[in-house]
């Protein structure tokens, strides 16, 4: 029923989570799968009960300790429209810096 119950504290705290200081900056407090882990085991006693809420969170947990090996992920357009734009940049940011890097050696 629940995927997560089998799961020791070892296996969670073995879990690295990225950008941490995103998630802190964005929702005020680190994400700890441990305490996500004892709230899914507290609405649902202890495992014993089939809660909505619980279930979902306890899916969403295991897969972010056990992603499925053949599982993409599929940027979204608006990502893909970022990710342009941060490279039009970056390459604008590099011709002007060798612009001034020309323009100073032609000065000496």
């Amino acid at each position: 029923m629940y995927k997560t119950e089998n799961l020791t504290l070892d296996d969670l705290k073995a879990v690295k989570i990225k950008n941490q200081r995103e998630i802190l900056r964005l929702l005020g407090s680190k994400l700890s799968l441990v305490t996500a882990w004892e709230e899914v085991k507290r609405l649902s006693n202890n495992f014993k009960n089939k809660v909505t809420e619980a279930l979902k969170a306890d899916a969403l947990l295991y897969e972010l300790i056990k992603p499925k090996k053949d599982a993409k992920v599929k940027e979204t357009q608006a990502q893909a429209r970022i990710r342009i734009r941060e490279r039009e940049r970056m390459r604008k940011i590099k011709i002007l810096a060798l612009e001034l890097e020309m323009a100073n050696i032609n000065q000496k």
